[in-house]
């Protein structure tokens, strides 16, 4: 099409430039006389003359009116050419004792700046000059002798625009200046306060307008806390939309999933202040009330005891003090939202005065949850691990105004998942949600994806007052829970059409698995002892002894150290009394030194000629400490294996006098000595070795999988939210990282391997060391299936269903190996399960959400203000007519999903997206 359009680009031009002159007849379009002037605003209308054009336009009056000066139109404005809005009055009605505004005011439209005469009604039952504007939809820009409003059009155009593109009022009022004149001519007055001042006031109003207020005879004065939220269709609120009574066994179906998170970037600088700009929204919505919050901050904000951390050094722990600075009234905000669906939750937003202090989480998530919480709930925190263990002290401490309605046996506290790996390996099981029972597939990941939206408006937030930037976040926190309302139709849909295939292939996928370790020798008790592991270990929250993790490889290298030192204890090698290194800590010592050359090495190939000076220094300076420790360790070798002594005199004349690089010295480890014909060493060297590099394998083939596992998140993150330069070369970066780990990991695995079979000679254990140790190939380590959002979705690795790798059940590698593996496919499989499940009480919670709302319109329809109650009972039935079409547009899209849920697979592409036609809140 672009192509044909470039052939008549000259033809549009010319159409263009036609538009410009004046065409067809200069009669008036009304009276017929001489016609001088035409509207652009209007359709294709007829010109007109003075008098004709200024009657046509009474209740148009922000029309561009253009007058032919005999050569082309010039702008000219309907005050110039007379118009008077006479308000008070309906259109063409005359008023008997107009009062004039005594000036012109001038109106901000979505067409520009227009100065307007207006005529006041001054007759004996007029309104007030505000009321009088408010009623032909003009929005004074004072109480008391209002000169300048804007209309109510222009207002929604600016609230809809900044929520879908994020404009800000300096941008769409400098725009409305350079609609009005574009030329730097004319220079309009600077209203761009006033255009603040009333944005404001325009938010507040609409959202008492929404939630009710105007149907409650208490008005505005009886808002509470927490009455201006759109609830979540979905979460469960007691009372709404759940079930009144579950069977035990399925209680789990009705929990609560919450995140909490901070995010830095909506802070605030240090101007205006509270008595300039104040706050309207008093807790109403998504930002606490701040007195109350002020007390609580003044009572426990430093009183708490510091806790130290057990876990990584995690920036939320280490900088949980350090945020703020010079010039900074905020250092960001700390909000909890719903895990499912990034619904902001009602007052779950505090300001931060610097890092993610527990004192501030704990009152953004425990307010969040003090109404229409449920029995059971699930808390996501990046730093779960650590905020968790003396939460229900700190509550105690804080008194009950922040006590919880559900005890702390109902409480799970997990780590998002794509924050997990950042944790120790004790947390990655722990606090993980891929292996914890009865949460579906849920990543806890929410807050990330909610402050990205939020995150774009940052930088006219951080400009303004207190009150504007709370009110003005929680206009936007508002607009994104209400479409997530609009939208959670197909939403639902499209997880269900995700799940239900998911499901069928991991219940496959498992079935499969354990049918092929049943058939194995010893398969079948394998079986029963792990499924009584992992259901044993799903339970451990509520058993009060220790219970072992199923998920965890039992050989590593810290468990073979312990073994070995037990061993030897017995054992006399004749030494000296002084000698404190043991035969098995010289073993263990010599292969970390040998990983030791091998990371040197790698890292002095990557410099090139253009590396830095500092660079080489570096590498020169590890290299000498390097060859410090292999030389004491060398030492400690020649005492329990003097015979090498020879053979390194012989290596170094071999050499000829050259100078060999510290990670190409050969540390001549039991494994390589098998090939000397000479030299034989104690048979318990070669076992000491041999269960050190068994668990070396072990620990590698862990760290392949974690960095095959951790690759596919970063991945799949980089593929839904990685997008522009910056996202980008982050994830590049952390791409880059797993990648080179997992070759790291994989020709560590390969060396152990090597060494094993070097060593399985000597001590005849050479049986099926093949099967137990198969050679890692880079196609064994391909990126988990890149189309699924990782560890919920992966896909079992030919590697366990390979024939002949389960022959024999008697390996304990191969057992440690495939029980992980296969608690692990039982896992998603189970997730997979619980998803449909979850999916199918979703919606049935979203039919239950409408009915409420249809209802409780419905109720406000019957209250009465004195004065509006007609516009308020329409207003109240439109609302439960708009919720009426959402809940039966829900009803004919779900029509099938009971029918799929039970054939376990969808048919054809259900989701028709011209469909998607809610009906707008206004």
């Amino acid at each position: 099409p672009l192509h044909w359009w470039a052939k008549e680009i000259d033809s549009y031009l010319a159409e263009f430039l036609y538009l410009e002159g004046r065409s067809g007849s200069h009669a008036c379009g009304s009276c017929r006389e001489e016609a001088c002037f035409h509207c652009a605003s209007c359709y294709n209308g007829p010109s007109f003359c003075q008098r004709c054009i200024v009657e046509a336009h009474r209740c148009m009056p922000f029309h561009r009116i253009e007058e032919w000066t005999g050569n082309f139109y010039t702008r000219v404005s309907l005050k110039k050419l007379g118009l008077i809005v006479q308000l008070g009055h309906l259109p063409r009605e005359t008023c008997t004792s107009p009062c004039p505004s005594g000036r012109q005011v001038i109106v901000m439209d979505i067409e520009g700046i227009h100065e307007v005469n207006v005529a006041f009604c001054g007759c004996h039952r007029a309104l007030d000059h505000y009321v009088q504007m408010l009623r032909i939809q003009w929005f004074p820009g004072s109480v008391e002798h209002p000169h300048t409003a804007i209309t109510f059009r222009a207002l929604r155009h600016f609230q809809l625009l900044s929520f879908m593109s994020k404009a800000s009022a300096y941008e769409y009022y400098h725009t409305l200046e350079r609609l009005t004149d574009n030329t730097g001519v004319y220079r309009c007055p600077n209203l761009y306060q006033v255009f603040l001042r009333i944005v404001h006031e325009w938010h507040h109003v609409r959202m008492l307008k929404r939630h009710g207020r105007g149907n409650d005879p208490s008005g505005s004065k009886g808002t509470k806390v927490g009455n201006c939220v759109i609830h979540c269709l979905v979460c469960p609120r007691p009372g709404v939309n759940m079930v009144p009574k579950r069977v035990k066994e399925d209680e789990w179906i009705d929990v609560l999933f919450v995140c909490g998170d901070a995010n830095f970037r909506l802070l605030r600088f240090n101007v205006s202040s509270i008595l300039r700009d104040p706050r309207l929204n008093k807790g109403y919505s998504y930002f606490v009330e701040e007195e109350e919050f002020a007390k609580h901050l003044a009572l426990h904000e430093g009183s708490m005891p510091e806790e130290a951390n057990t876990c990584n050094n995690h920036g939320a722990i280490k900088l949980a003090t350090m945020r703020g600075g010079k010039g900074m009234a905020t250092s960001g905000v700390r909000g909890a939202i719903c895990a499912c669906h990034e619904c902001r939750r009602a007052s779950s937003v505090v300001d931060l005065k610097k890092g993610e202090q527990y004192v501030y989480m704990d009152y953004a998530l425990l307010k969040s949850l003090m109404t229409n919480t449920p029995k059971s709930v699930i808390i996501s925190y990046d730093i779960g691990c650590q905020w968790h263990k003396n939460l229900w002290k700190r509550i105690e401490q804080y008194g009950p105004e922040l006590a919880l309605p559900i005890t702390p046996d109902n409480v799970i506290i997990l780590v998002p998942k794509f924050h997990l790996p950042a944790h120790i390996s004790e947390c990655q099981e722990e606090f993980s949600f891929n292996l914890e029972p009865k949460v579906g597939t849920s990543d806890g990941e929410a807050p990330e994806r909610g402050w990205a939206a939020s995150n774009l408006v940052a930088s006219s937030t951080r400009e303004m007052g207190p009150g504007s930037h709370r009110d003005t976040l929680d206009d936007h926190w508002g607009d994104n829970n209400w479409w997530k309302c609009v939208n959670i139709g197909i939403s639902l849909l499209r997880k269900v059409q995700e799940a239900v295939p998911q499901r069928e292939e991991h219940r496959v996928m498992f079935e499969t698995f354990s049918e092929t370790i049943a058939h194995s020798q010893g398969g079948m008790e394998c079986l029963k002892q792990w499924m009584e592991s992992v259901e044993a270990w799903e339970k451990r929250r509520f058993s009060k002894v220790p219970v072992l993790n199923p998920y965890v490889v039992a050989l590593t290298l810290a468990s073979v150290r312990l073994q070995l030192a037990r061993d030897e204890s017995d054992r006399d090698w004749g030494l000296a009394s002084g000698m404190t290194i043991t035969a098995s800590k010289m073993i263990i010592d010599g292969v970390h030194t040998e990983q030791l050359q091998y990371d040197l090495e790698r890292e002095s190939k990557v410099l090139g000629p253009h590396s830095m000076d500092l660079q080489h220094a570096k590498v020169l300076e590890k290299e000498a400490n390097l060859r410090r420790r292999i030389e004491a360790w060398m030492d400690v070798q020649h005492i329990y294996v003097p015979e090498i002594m020879g053979i390194r005199d012989q290596m170094d004349k071999d050499a000829e006098g050259d100078c060999v690089v510290a990670w190409n010295i050969n540390l001549l480890l039991p494994s390589k000595l098998l090939g000397n014909k000479v030299l034989t060493c104690d048979n318990c060297l070669y076992r000491y070795e041999w269960d050190v590099r068994r668990a070396q394998a072990a620990e590698a083939l862990a760290g392949v999988r974690h960095k095959m596992i951790l690759e596919t998140y970063v991945m799949n993150h980089k593929e839904s939210y990685g997008h522009g330069q910056r996202q980008g070369n982050k994830s590049h970066i952390l791409l880059e990282d797993c990648r080179k780990g997992k070759a790291n990991f994989m020709m560590t695995y390969n060396r152990a391997r090597d060494a094993l079979f070097e060593l399985a000679k000597p001590l005849n254990l050479l049986e099926g060391l093949s099967n137990t140790y198969p050679r890692l190939n880079p196609e064994d380590v391909m990126l988990i299936k890149q189309e699924t959002s990782g560890e919920t979705c992966r896909q079992l690795s030919w590697l366990w269903v390979q024939a002949g790798a389960m022959e024999n059940m008697d390996s304990e590698e191969l057992q440690d190996a495939l029980r992980i593996e296969w608690c692990r496919v039982r896992t998603r499989a189970q997730r997979w399960t619980e998803e449909c499940i979850l999916l199918r009480e979703e919606m049935a919670r979203v039919i239950h959400s409408h009915d409420h709302l249809i209802e409780l319109w419905t109720r406000r329809a019957e209250s009465t203000i004195e004065g509006t109650a007609r516009g308020a009972r329409a207003y109240a039935l439109h609302q439960a007519s708009i919720h009426r079409e959402m809940w039966d547009y829900c009803q004919r899209l779900w029509k099938h999903v009971d029918e799929w849920l039970l054939i376990g697979h969808t048919q054809g592409n259900i989701v028709n997206e011209g469909d998607d036609d809610e009906a707008e809140d206004e």
